[in-house]
């Protein structure tokens, strides 16, 4: 009997749950360990927002604000001190902070933010944690609904909305399946979002290029608010963030932009089409072999999709400017071309 009650007891003994880094207990907010740790979060999300909305004239606080925030985005959110503990959840709110508060310096400051640092916001739309994707994605939203009128705001974030409609890969699909709902509800709010910004940046191009007559001006205006100058840098992205053997996820984002690019044009006067498949065919050119894989994937799409008439297959006659620092291969064929010259466009930032 006493070895019966014996075998009992050890079955009723639960297994010790294994410790991960997601379910570490976190000091967050207690005095005996983790009031440093307390403190310096909620500091740094005050410094941040304070450097944002208040000292936007202060070209040496807006810099290093901005490495802040993208080295916490870089690190996953891991608080950036010393022996700091931070939970999952932290984390992520570490990383949705650190994302706003980039995407608010970017586009209200002077300071030059580079495409490393727009790649880190960007990667905050496909987030593990639902929550950060969804409050990110909103602002993205916001942003284009209000602001796509003016220069570089919908060129630059438009690429980064639409990755909010990527499907996952289907190596992921039974990892994430309870977050497809989610993702759908995103891609739903994100494509009328685009819509709209594509409505309003083309509506500022047009209304901007009847007021000049100078070339080198209207080259500027086209790189700054022409919407169809978004598909370049959604190219570059998609292979970034969805490089691999899958096109699937490209497919998606690329279409959803594609779309609202394509959508209420006269079909008599539109060029986009042809302007879009000589980005595609530039772009193929250069030396990054995942950008060439899905510049070509994008043509594909463009001719099957998109095409309405003979002359969408016609070679775009005029100029395309590419950004130097995502394409060098292709940029170095257009400076020898004449087509780029001291005032155009800078290696590596995302400024006006």
């Amino acid at each position: 009997d006493d070895t019966k009650c014996e075998e009992g007891k050890k079955k009723k003994k639960k297994k010790k749950k294994p410790e991960s880094d997601d379910d570490d207990a976190s000091d967050f907010g207690k005095a005996k360990r983790g009031w440093a740790f307390s403190t310096r979060f909620l500091a740094l999300r005050a410094a941040v927002k304070a450097v944002a909305y208040r000292g936007l004239a202060v070209a040496s606080r807006q810099k290093r604000a901005a490495e802040i925030v993208v080295g916490l985005l870089e690190a996953r959110g891991a608080p950036p001190f010393r022996g700091a503990v931070a939970s999952s959840a932290e984390r992520a709110e570490l990383r949705l902070t650190a994302a706003s508060t980039a995407l608010k310096l970017a586009t209200t400051t002077n300071e030059a933010f580079s495409f490393d640092e727009w790649r880190a916001v960007a990667a905050v739309v496909d987030d593990d944690v639902p929550s950060v994707r969804r409050a990110l994605v909103a602002k993205l939203e916001r942003l284009l609904q209000t602001r796509a009128a003016e220069a570089t705001v919908f060129v630059r974030w438009a690429p980064v909305l639409a990755l909010a409609c990527a499907v996952c890969p289907s190596g992921q699909k039974k990892k994430r399946k309870h977050q497809d709902r989610t993702k759908e509800d995103l891609s739903a709010t994100a494509k009328r979002a685009l819509a709209i910004g594509v409505a309003r940046a083309r509506a500022a191009h047009d209304r901007a290029l009847a007021a000049v007559d100078d070339d080198a001006r209207r080259d500027t205006l086209a790189w700054n608010l022409l919407p169809e100058y978004a598909a370049p840098l959604a190219i570059h992205l998609v292979a970034k963030v969805f490089a691999g053997d899958d096109p699937a996820p490209r497919a998606a984002v690329l279409s959803a932009l594609f779309d609202a690019l394509a959508a209420n044009l006269d079909a008599t006067v539109a060029d986009n089409v042809s302007f879009l498949l000589k980005c595609c065919a530039e772009i193929a050119a250069c030396d990054d072999r995942d950008a060439a894989q899905a510049a070509n994937e994008a043509a594909s799409l463009l001719k099957t999709k998109y095409i309405t008439g003979i002359d969408d297959l016609a070679p775009y006659p005029g100029k395309i400017y590419l950004p130097p620092s995502l394409f060098p291969k292709a940029a170095a064929a257009a400076a020898r071309r004449h087509l780029f010259d001291d005032d155009d466009l800078g290696d590596d930032d995302l400024g006006d």
